[in-house]
């Protein structure tokens, strides 16, 4: 049914009579045309569509005229919520409003992003919170409960501020503290309304954290629940980081605090006791935790099945499970009896966590200890590979599933991400830049560079980055793979005359509207900020990297990795992670047609060691130099 794109992409079609200035855009209509075919033919879609190509109309319209003519339904999971925010408030309504075909989309968030009308009104009977909150807290807890009657969606991104953690927490839920159907709002609920909402669109756009929430639940139940409703597509916007999501959510953590909430589910309904032998038991516990951690015996990662003896925490739990188990008998109220139930499963599940970390059972899980600046400790456990899970749980369950990104491929091929997240046969497209890097930018990789493991190398990116910010007067966006470096190139820059905007000062999107707003400043980042920075114009004119960015030794993922593959991890690995990351960071610079910008790299290993071949194919083609002078120059030349 693709002749229809014609129709919609076309000289003529819808977007060139509603768009006044309209471009052909020859990638897009590729992307859209083989996602049709993989929506019409139920195969999977791998697609790569650089920064200007328009990835999320060429999805977008094929879902809709496949929900208009087949009634088929679409959920795109995005991995960022600057993204989720772009297709709900401006991709979907623009082509509601040009498109000749009606359709509905609603967005879909988890739980506790929204206000819990039970909690609102125990907070406005009760008067008093779980905390003692500090001034500016308790600001934001009176606008909260005048926004109570005033939200028409319950969301909490629609207050005009972004409120504290154990804030919202007092007004919101969680799915396991939710009571369901036996709460006397769940006709009211918000999360419930937006679920409904879902149900009838024929889009539902989502974050890869409820996707994967909505995978365990249908897992868990055979099919007979789910998060989000059923749909016959998927399709992954920003897939490059689907795997390390996957492996971050379906893992598991245990600090104090699950055995706390236990705690005080027991001294509820008086069982003093027992609360106090847990709770003793669970201090000693994270104690051991704590000193094993800061002890010769740790390095990275749990590596021995039982270093850390649980002693009588596991009996301690399982008592606690027991007794819920007994009280749900005596227990009329069937909304009474389902928390007891709940609470039983947590006591389980922890205890099962514990026992999987601890022991290290699973070969496929990862364990490590993080401990806070301020102390707190908790176990963490996260699946190695994640392949299997999602062929299984995802790709052999769901009709068409597509996934796209800017940065997809490594070498010209997806072989490392189809690999990452087990994606069998997919068809296939890498769509070719709108721009023309070759005049549009220049690659500086400038002479005499030390090895970024040389004592030196902070200072020498620092001069450089001096130098470049003088040549150019600011404009220029610097990217690090490391605080340590971070720390001391902004020491050494400041109060240079421009204005350095470091990662830290403020939020992440404050940071980045003042660097918007100020042609002559610097803005100095870690890995968030090697996506998501969107400054089109001379804003950003210079993006300066420190190095490459391989990923880190020290991630107890990575050294896993490292270990079960001694002889391929740098190139099966390092590389592919390497280059995907730099392409990243590199897609900031140029943002339009109308964009020139220089890309400046530290790191002389791109240039003087074999693999660097990699990572210059990846890149778009351009003109390269080891002239850190050709910055200013090109810049001046392209005025």
């Amino acid at each position: 049914m693709g002749g229809y794109l014609d129709s919609i992409f076309g000289p003529a079609g819808v977007f060139a009579r509603a768009l006044p200035g309209y471009e052909d855009r020859p990638g897009q209509y590729s992307l859209a045309k083989v996602i049709d075919a993989g929506f019409t033919g139920s195969n999977h879609v791998i697609g790569e569509g650089p920064t200007g190509v328009g990835k999320s109309l060429a999805y977008l319209i094929p879902a809709i005229m496949h929900a208009v003519e087949d009634d088929r339904k679409t959920v795109v999971a995005t991995g960022n919520i600057s993204l989720q925010e772009q297709l709900i408030r401006k991709d979907l309504p623009f082509l509601q409003r040009v498109l000749p075909h009606e359709f509905t989309f609603a967005l879909l968030k988890g739980r506790s992003n929204y206000l819990c009308k039970r909690a609102a009104s125990e907070v406005r009977s009760k008067g008093t919170f779980s905390f003692m909150p500090f001034d500016d807290e308790a600001g934001q807890i009176e606008t909260i409960m005048r926004w109570c009657g005033e939200t028409d969606t319950g969301d909490v991104s629609d207050l005009p501020f972004k409120p504290s953690h154990r804030v919202w927490g007092e007004f919101s839920t969680s799915p396991d503290d939710c009571d369901g159907r036996d709460c006397p709002f769940a006709e009211d609920c918000w999360c419930e309304r937006a679920k409904r909402k879902a149900a009838e669109s024929n889009i539902t756009v989502v974050n890869f954290h409820l996707l994967f929430a909505d995978l365990q639940v249908r897992n868990a139940t055979d099919g007979g629940a789910a998060v989000i409703p059923d749909y016959d597509f998927l399709v992954g916007d920003e897939a490059h980081k689907m795997a390390d999501i996957a492996r971050d959510f379906l893992g598991v953590q245990v600090g104090p605090a699950a055995i706390d909430r236990i705690v005080r589910r027991l001294i509820k309904y008086r069982a003093d006791n027992l609360a106090n032998a847990l709770n003793v038991e669970s201090e000693s516990f994270f104690n051991r935790v704590r000193a094993y951690r800061r002890s010769p015996d740790y390095h990275i990662r749990l590596r021995h099945p039982g270093a850390i003896a649980l002693g009588g925490l596991s009996k301690q739990l399982s008592t606690a499970a027991s007794f819920f188990h007994n009280l749900t008998e005596t227990i009329d109220d069937p909304a009474e009896r389902r928390r007891l139930q709940r609470t039983e499963a947590a006591c389980d599940r922890v205890r099962g966590d514990l026992v999987s970390i601890i022991g290290l059972s699973d070969p496929n899980l990862v364990a490590w200890i993080e401990e806070s600046d301020r102390g707190y400790i908790k176990l963490v456990g996260r699946p190695l590979d994640v392949s299997d899970i999602l062929r299984h749980s995802l790709f052999e369950r769901t009709e068409s599933v597509v996934l796209v990104s800017a940065t997809l491929s490594t070498n010209g091929n997806f072989d490392f991400i189809k690999g990452e997240i087990g994606l069998d046969d997919p068809l296939e497209l890498i769509v070719e830049s709108p721009f023309d890097f070759r005049s549009q930018a220049l690659l500086v990789v400038p002479h005499g560079l030390p090895d970024p493991r040389d004592d030196e190398f902070p200072d020498v990116v620092a001069r450089g980055l001096k130098r470049v910010i003088d040549d150019v007067g600011g404009r220029t966006l610097g990217l690090f793979t490391s605080y340590r470096v971070l720390d001391h190139v902004y020491a050494a820059v400041s109060g240079n005359g421009h204005r350095i905007l470091k990662q830290g000062q403020a939020s992440n999107t404050t940071l980045i509207e003042q660097f918007r707003n100020d042609r002559e400043s610097v803005l100095l980042g870690t890995e968030s900020f090697w996506q998501g920075v969107d400054a089109p114009g001379d804003t950003l004119s210079v993006v300066v990297i420190d190095k490459l960015p391989f990923p880190s030794p020290a991630d107890p993922i990575v050294d896993a990795i490292v270990e079960r593959n001694p002889r391929g991890w740098f190139f099966d690995f390092f590389i592919p992670k390497a280059i995907i990351a730099l392409k990243q960071g590199f897609g900031r610079l140029i943002r339009s047609r109308t964009d020139v910008g220089v890309a400046v790299i530290f790191d002389p290993r791109i240039v003087e060691k074999p693999y660097g071949r990699k990572f210059i194919n990846s890149l778009p083609s351009m003109y390269r130099t080891r002239d850190l002078g050709n910055v200013a120059a090109f810049l001046e030349a392209k005025r």
